[in-house]
């Protein structure tokens, strides 16, 4: 609160003239012979730094306003890298279950093909067995041995088969002579 005395002099209402005899406000203390004028310009003064002041308030919340949008951008930023994360994450995923799919469906067919390696070696060792037994009993047809099957199973085959050449000419003249 300002409070001041003042006369004028000589008797007329020119504000210039006007002497402040006390002025009391909170920041400055009593002062005599204080001039309207100088009152004024002060007063001014004081206007200019609230401007300021306002100034420096409207600055401050324009960037509090840019800080904050700032944030949200950070915000949506964040989010956007963490959904791109997780989509990176749920792709990675189904490749993942894709090569492990295709891993699983190789080994399988991997398997297959070692089963079937592994008949075919059985069944060519099979085949050998019987040809060296062919072999065998052709040499001495009167050694069959009854308990080999695989002899068994060849036996009618081989003695059907001529020994010689006149043997098979003999029996291809015969097969014509009966029909």
């Amino acid at each position: 609160m300002a409070r001041f005395f003042c006369i004028s002099y000589p008797p007329h209402n020119k504000i210039d003239n006007l002497v402040i005899l006390n002025f009391t406000s909170p920041s400055t203390p009593a002062k005599k012979d204080y001039t309207f004028n100088q009152h004024i310009e002060e007063m001014n003064q004081h206007n200019d730094l609230r401007t300021r002041v306002k100034e420096f308030q409207g600055d401050k919340d324009a960037l509090e306003s840019k800080l904050e949008n700032a944030n949200l951008e950070t915000s949506r930023m964040k989010i956007q890298i963490e959904n791109m994360g997780t989509s990176h994450r749920a792709l990675m995923a189904n490749k993942n279950i894709t090569i492990s799919l295709l891993e699983r469906k190789l080994a399988v067919k991997n398997y297959q093909l070692r089963e079937q390696i592994k008949l075919l070696s059985i069944s060519n060792h099979a085949v050998t067995q019987d040809f060296e037994c062919i072999g065998k009993v052709r040499a001495n047809p009167a050694k069959l041995p009854s308990d080999d099957t695989v002899s068994q199973k060849w036996g009618p085959v081989i003695s059907s088969i001529p020994q010689t050449t006149n043997e098979a000419w003999t029996k291809l003249t015969e097969r014509r002579g009966s029909d």
